[in-house]
């Protein structure tokens, strides 16, 4: 709040603290709630320098066994379906495969490109996974189009690793390597780690269990 509000001459400020509240109703597990990250934002307009509201973070400590075993079978169907399931339901999918994308939900831009990379990157994968060239290329122009035989090269090269536990282990790395760029989770999670790569290695060590995926295959 003092960081929020700095400057702010109102003698008082109202902080509410609903979304706390509404979650200490809910939360059983006393390790999770202890561990509870939130930030606190400030109204818009005319109440700007007098109301504020408590935001939980989306990354919180994860102990449920169910939720792990239903983001590793989650895994498993979409992994083993992938040849057969249309981009649309695949990237349907991802969200509630990989908890972590949630955590790239945001309004600044610098986070949206970190979404859109990942989601870019998962989704080249399924195109070579399902060999689907047209799909591969169809953002590249004309001049610089990929050829069939570098996309043949391509697929090639991949086959060693196209059994289900590579994959799932390069969708959990390709969602999680980029974590350390999002500004808050690096504020709330590893605030003296330099760079994004030091940032995960710092989270995986004190606190792995806001990482879903990355506890599943460990």
């Amino acid at each position: 709040a003092d960081a929020e509000f700095n400057g702010v001459r109102q003698l008082v400020v109202t902080i509410y603290v609903e979304a706390l509240a509404q979650y200490a109703q809910k939360c059983d597990d006393t390790e999770a709630f202890a561990f509870t990250k939130f930030d606190i934002r400030r109204a818009s307009g005319q109440k700007a320098n007098s109301q504020g509201s408590v935001h939980l973070s989306p990354w919180q400590l994860e102990n449920s066994d169910a939720k792990f075993k239903q983001c590793q079978e989650g895994a498993e169907r979409l992994i083993w379906d992938m040849k057969d399931t249309r981009e649309p339901q695949f990237l349907k999918k991802l969200p509630e495969v990989f908890p972590e994308i949630a955590y790239m939900h945001a309004e600044s831009e610098e986070v949206r490109k970190v979404y859109q990379q990942t989601i870019c990157a998962l989704t080249a994968i399924y195109w070579v996974v399902g060999d689907q060239y047209e799909a591969f290329t169809r953002g590249q122009p004309a001049d610089e189009k990929l050829t069939e035989g570098s996309w043949k090269e391509i697929s090639k090269f991949m086959e060693p690793f196209l059994e289900q536990y590579s994959l799932d282990v390069a969708f959990v790395a390709l969602v999680l390597h980029v974590l350390g760029k999002i500004p808050k989770f690096r504020e709330q999670l590893a605030p003296t780690a330099k760079g994004h790569r030091e940032v995960l290695a710092e989270v995986m060590t004190t606190c792995p269990k806001v990482l879903p995926s990355f506890i599943r295959i460990a």
